[in-house]
């Protein structure tokens, strides 16, 4: 499902990162700020032409972190 997400390995713009994950553009943001999403791996941005990028594999790792740890946490939801 990750895979399905975010295909390819280039850089995606912060605007359809938040349209994928169904957030909104400042949630992608403040995520920059958090502790624990920095510790799952969220990637830091990249600013081309003033916009933030994200890497695709380093998003699909971020989520395939996030799931995991929500599992630990929650097993009767596996």
């Amino acid at each position: 499902m990750v895979d399905e997400l975010f295909p390819g390995d280039g850089l995606i713009v912060d605007a359809d990162v938040a349209k994928a994950l169904g957030k909104h553009r400042r949630s992608i943001a403040r995520w920059d700020r958090n502790p624990q999403f920095k510790e799952l791996g969220w990637p830091p941005p990249l600013y081309i032409g003033g916009r933030r990028h994200r890497p695709l594999p380093a998003l699909r790792a971020f989520m395939r972190n996030a799931a995991l740890t929500h599992l630990g946490r929650n097993p009767a939801k596996a």
